[in-house]
């Protein structure tokens, strides 16, 4: 018994170390390098990462062009109890996974966003946490001041970065939309959004802004409001690419079946414009995140579960037609009146939303694709595998050792019987 004993605390000796030499390893090979500040290319594609990526806390990976999320990407569930995305530098950083405390679903492009230039991703957290930002090159999440106890959630992010349009619930009354100043935390309420979850904003390059609420479409510039119309029945305001390139009209889209349209009306009247419209067929919706240097529109085309409703209505939440229950994937299109299609960015099917930052759009390049990479890895994962892994293993050598111990007791007992 002794001697089994002794190997047992050899063996427990020896799995501590070396699963404190695994964490250490696991640290050592997060990237430290400075992460990168800008955006040369929108990649490819991308692999879903495995469930062991570092998280952008412990490796911030710098400007990203992507943000995708979708059931499969909830590590964070397992682990935190929170929610999780993945997001995509491109070259060599690879991904990284972002735990977002639980509202929900946190879903890329609609209720989280990825800043113009790709460096910061705004969440609200509807339980009253307020609105925060999470830095993509120092990995540290703050918190906008003066949002705690209002319920605000962002909606589009203006191009200089600095100002957020939001929707503010405060305790008792319906939603405000407005503006907020990410680094004071100042509102300013531009039009009241009642109980709807239709709220769609689109800012132009000089900071006109074109917001959705329920049936209304409003346009404001300094803070003033320049027209509002009600847009045809089904139609709404297309994304935060809704501006076209020339700011002289808005894009909006309404879904048919298994097939949406998109037409460019006048920004004051809501007047079909007449210009060549945008039809995809076999699709749930369409989220027009921008536009390709060469005037090609750049949209989300989500690819309908077979079992999905035939028709939607984007002022339910329950009814929403990028609902992860009825979407069975995503596609990245370029499209032209002319009807040419073309996917620019191939996502796997682990990814049910997505989010594109304006500045991988104006690069006006396709980059390499992101492979999924098994290494490097969380420490803390690293450090629980290999604690299980030795763990089984002493247990298995103690068994062995006892069973062969056995016989030899009951021969040392036999000329005493």
């Amino acid at each position: 018994m002794r001697y089994i004993l002794r190997w047992a605390a050899g063996l427990v000796a020896g799995s501590l170390v070396l699963t404190a030499v695994a964490y250490g390893v696991a640290q050592a090979a997060l990237p430290g390098c400075p992460p990168a500040t800008r955006i040369d290319a929108l990649p490819a594609g991308v692999d879903a990462p495995p469930l062991w990526a570092p998280t952008v806390a412990q490796a911030p990976p710098g400007a990203v062009p992507i943000v995708v999320g979708g059931p499969s990407t909830a590590i964070g569930d397992i682990l935190t109890g929170n929610e999780s995305v993945v997001v995509f530098a491109g070259g060599a950083a690879g991904a990284r996974t972002m735990d977002v405390p639980y509202i929900g679903t946190a879903t890329p492009g609609e209720t989280l966003l990825l800043s113009p230039d790709g460096t910061r991703v705004a969440y609200g957290e509807l339980r009253g946490l307020g609105t925060v930002v999470q830095n993509l090159l120092d990995g540290k999440a703050s918190l906008v001041p003066g949002t705690a106890e209002q319920g605000t959630s962002p909606i589009a992010w203006a191009p200089d970065g600095r100002t957020l349009l939001v929707v503010r619930y405060p305790e008792g009354s319906g939603g405000t939309v407005g503006t907020l100043d990410v680094a004071t935390g100042v509102f300013g309420a531009l039009l009241d959004a009642g109980d709807t979850s239709l709220l769609v904003g689109a800012y132009r390059p000089d900071g006109t802004l074109a917001v959705q609420a329920g049936d209304r479409l409003c346009v404001f510039a300094g803070g003033r409001q320049q027209s509002c119309f009600k847009p045809p029945a089904g139609a709404r305001l297309a994304g935060k690419g809704a501006w076209t390139p020339d700011g002289r009209s808005l894009a909006l889209v309404a879904d048919n079946g298994r097939a949406s349209d998109l037409t460019l009306v006048a920004p004051d009247t809501g007047t079909p414009t007449g210009a060549a419209a945008f039809r995809v067929d076999g699709v749930t919706t369409l989220r027009l995140l921008g536009w390709w240097p060469d005037g090609r529109a750049v949209m989300a085309a989500y690819r309908p579960e077979p079992d999905a409703p035939a028709t939607f209505d984007p002022s339910t939440v329950d009814s929403l037609p990028t609902r992860f229950d009825f979407v069975h994937q995503i596609s990245v299109l370029a499209v032209t009146g002319a009807g040419d299609t073309r996917e620019i960015s191939a996502m796997p099917g682990a990814f049910l939303s997505i989010d594109i930052a304006d500045a991988a759009l104006a690069s006006g390049r396709t980059g390499q694709a992101v492979p999924a990479k098994p290494w490097p890895a969380r420490p803390a994962m690293v450090a629980a595998l290999t604690a299980v892994t030795t763990a089984a293993a002493v247990l298995l050598i103690l068994l062995v050792l006892s069973v062969r111990a056995r016989p030899t007791r009951r021969l040392a007992r036999t000329p005493e019987e």
